[in-house]
């Protein structure tokens, strides 16, 4: 038995572990009580099963793991802690309003909403309670916005709802997860979306994107050329010839296209200096022999193009050095642009 704790614990290491869960003293000032400290629905879940595998026997109200994991719950689903924005469908949890549903007009000072009650038609006018008195609703088929978590800014569809838990199916993965409802907003056509280079980028066709730009990803540490535009994500190849999805607000910069009678930073495999639209032959690798022409360049990978790579839109990739300009043989030097023999 613990002295401190008044629970029986297992130490192991120097750790103290109880029913599965690792126990550690920490002073009030150490920890964070903000609400910039979020759970997700996996968290929970993983909390809760570990509790059920680990049940004393004791009846639920007794047992204060089963307190403490409905205490979380409760902080959870604070109304307080959501966004709420105009168009969003609200229901009232408590109160002489409980049970009506409304649509959301207005977030006025103070924490009081503002909404349109639904199924009432005795009641015209809109109504105000406060934000902690209410929560978040959808219904099967509503398009979504995750807002939170791993899965932030993606979109799907509802498919089922259990109190204050969906289920919905992601649009670009078609993986079906389930997630709290204060995590969640309706879908819109001008939700605005924060990419890694600081850049306010708006979903649907207004995003600016479009086949053939050259985009950073992944912090700019990678790239790729954008083969199909979608709402809220890009189908691009990347610098290594793979084929991907990047959701929008994981976009970076877009890099200008070369200039048509510039030269490229990279070099053939014979140092020549290479330029837009230049006809190059593949010289090593499994794509030795095909001739492409270079439609964009990221470092020393070059986006080029073969009607023959169709799945691609035409688009393949190599290193600028298993490369070389068609007709090299007929050049020398290899400074600057080549010059003719």
């Amino acid at each position: 038995m613990h002295k401190d704790l008044n629970r029986y614990m297992t130490e192991f290491n120097k750790m103290l572990f109880h029913n599965g869960f690792y126990f550690k003293q920490f002073e009030l000032k150490h920890l964070d009580y903000s609400t910039s400290v979020k759970i997700s629905h996996e968290e929970l879940s993983n909390f809760q099963s570990m509790l059920n595998r680990n049940s004393d026997g004791r009846q639920p109200e007794d047992n204060e793991d089963f307190i403490l994991q409905k205490a979380i719950q409760q902080t959870l689903m604070q109304g307080g802690n959501t966004v709420y924005t105009k168009g969003d469908k609200i229901q009232i949890n408590k109160g002489d309003l409980m049970g009506i549903r409304g649509t959301v007009i207005s977030i006025e000072e103070g924490g009081m909403v503002t909404f349109k009650p639904i199924g009432f038609p005795e009641l015209e006018k809109p109504l105000q309670i406060d934000l902690g008195f209410v929560s978040k609703y959808f219904e099967p088929g509503d398009p979504v916005r995750i807002t939170e978590g791993k899965y932030k800014g993606e979109t799907g569809q509802v498919i089922d709802v259990e109190g204050r838990k969906v289920s919905l199916v992601l649009d670009q993965s078609q993986q079906e997860i389930k997630i709290f409802t204060n995590h969640l907003k309706l879908k819109s056509d001008t939700d605005q979306l924060v990419g890694h280079n600081g850049i306010q980028v708006t979903g649907g066709a207004g995003h600016g994107f479009q086949a053939g730009d050259l985009v950073q990803y992944n912090g700019n540490k990678n790239a790729g050329l954008v083969l199909q535009v979608q709402e809220d994500y890009l189908k691009m190849i990347n610098e290594q010839g793979k084929t991907v999805n990047i959701k929008i607000c994981d976009l970076g910069k877009k890099i200008p296209p070369p200039s048509k009678s510039g030269t490229l930073s990279a070099h053939d495999k014979h140092n020549f200096t290479l330029s837009f639209d230049a006809v190059v032959k593949v010289e090593e690798g499994p794509n030795r022999g095909i001739i492409g022409s270079i439609r964009h360049c990221f470092k020393q990978y070059l986006f080029l193009h073969n009607k023959e790579f169709v799945q691609s839109n035409g688009i393949f990739v190599e290193g600028s050095r298993r490369v070389s300009i068609c007709g090299a043989e007929f050049m020398k030097g290899n400074q600057g642009s080549a010059v003719a023999s």
